[in-house]
């Protein structure tokens, strides 16, 4: 998985969603090396879907990724996919008085 860094400081909107089968995962959306959201859910045999969404203020550099771990007793079975996905909602302008 990639890793947004910040180029434009401001309100940056992300979200993820997962579709799992035959599997346990967890997963989080980290920054900076914090967590700031997380997620687990449990999938037998039919697909489930979890999904995530955060609002938060980026300045430059900073970094936003996702962690996931997956378990599962049917490797041949088992199935995930996520996607990962993020905007600037609205940028951060200096004024100078």
């Amino acid at each position: 998985m990639g890793v947004f860094t910040c180029r434009i400081p401001g309100n940056y909107y992300f979200d993820f969603d997962v579709e799992l089968r035959h599997c346990k995962v967890k997963v989080w959306l980290m920054t900076n090396q914090s967590q700031v959201l997380e997620k687990d859910l449990i999938a037998k045999k039919e697909y489930v879907n979890i999904s995530g969404a955060v609002i938060m203020l980026l300045k430059k550099g900073d970094k936003v990724w996702l962690e996931a771990e997956v378990e599962t007793e049917e490797p041949k079975q088992a199935e995930v996919i996520i996607c990962f996905s993020g905007f600037l909602n609205s940028s951060l302008k200096l004024s100078l008085m």
